[in-house]
């Protein structure tokens, strides 16, 4: 559902409404009265011929800039209208006294002001909330745990077993908001790649079943994993030909209702001590 603090609409639908009753309007306003064909129009003067009426001058409000648009004016208020009496525009023109019009000049100030005080009072609101939700909803980021470089032991091909080296990492994923992550869930990969990674290097393969579960504030949760590797990956990650990668993707709903997703990625290569598994230079956002 939309909320209710676009306060632009509300000073946008004012301004029109403004401009409408003050500048659209007096221009279009007079009726166009058409002179028989063959008969000569009278001239503005205080008299008139009998059955015809003086037209009202056309865009009055810009005549009262210029003398003569104020003549024109003058003599047309002067002539005695015909017919069934006074229309409205000559009322507009002729009868509105000046109080009338610094009344309508104060009242439109005040639509103006009014409709900026609106759009401030909405754009506070929309950042009070904004700090609101920030502040209370909960943020969940993972953090690399020791990476634990060993040996292990697996059936090999004609012999009892072999010896390779088996690396096991962990990663905690912690709420540090005040509200909990509702339908909380992650993916984490391992992964042995070349130098220079490529972003299409690191695909995120959600497994089945997926289990959903709410972290509170403050909780913590963690995954683990293990990987083998092979003598020459060893070799290649040593040498800085190859790296080791952990990433993947956090899922969840805030307290607010807005779903998040937060990615990450984490390294082990030849510059990083033993054990050690850091935050790679890219892959770590919010999207």
């Amino acid at each position: 559902m939309r909320k209710i603090t676009e306060g632009q609409y509300v000073l946008g639908a004012l301004t029109i409404f403004a401009l409408w009753i003050f500048v659209i309007l007096p221009f279009l306003y007079y009726p166009r009265e058409v002179a028989p064909q063959n008969q000569p129009r009278p001239a503005y003067s205080g008299q008139q011929t009998d059955g015809v009426s003086n037209p009202a001058p056309p865009f009055a409000p810009l005549k009262l800039l210029t003398s003569a648009g104020q003549n024109e004016i003058a003599a047309y208020c002067a002539g005695q209208r015909q017919g069934d009496g006074k229309d409205w525009a000559h009322d507009y023109i002729c009868d509105v006294k000046i109080t009338d019009t610094y009344l309508a000049l104060f009242a439109f100030l005040l639509v103006v002001v009014t409709g900026g005080l609106i759009c401030v009072g909405a754009l506070t609101i929309r950042k009070m909330r904004d700090t609101e939700e920030r502040q209370l909803r909960a943020y969940v980021f993972a953090e690399p745990g020791p990476l634990q470089q060993g040996i292990g032991f697996t059936p090999g091909p004609g012999i009892v077993h072999q010896n390779v080296p088996r690396w096991s990492f962990e990663v905690k994923f912690t709420n540090s908001g005040q509200t909990p992550a509702y339908g909380f869930t992650q993916f984490t990969t391992a992964a042995i790649l070349n130098e220079p990674a490529s972003e299409n290097d690191f695909i995120i393969r959600p497994e089945a079943p997926i289990s959903r579960a709410p972290l509170p504030a403050a909780g913590e949760v963690s995954t683990t994993g293990t990987i083998e590797l092979t003598a020459a990956e060893v070799a290649a990650i040593r040498a800085g030909e190859m790296s080791f990668y952990v990433f993947g993707e956090i899922n969840y709903t805030d307290a607010f209702g807005r779903k998040r997703k937060v990615r990450f990625r984490f390294i082990h290569g030849r510059h990083n001590k033993p054990g050690d598994l850091v935050y790679a230079e890219t892959g770590n956002e919010e999207i």
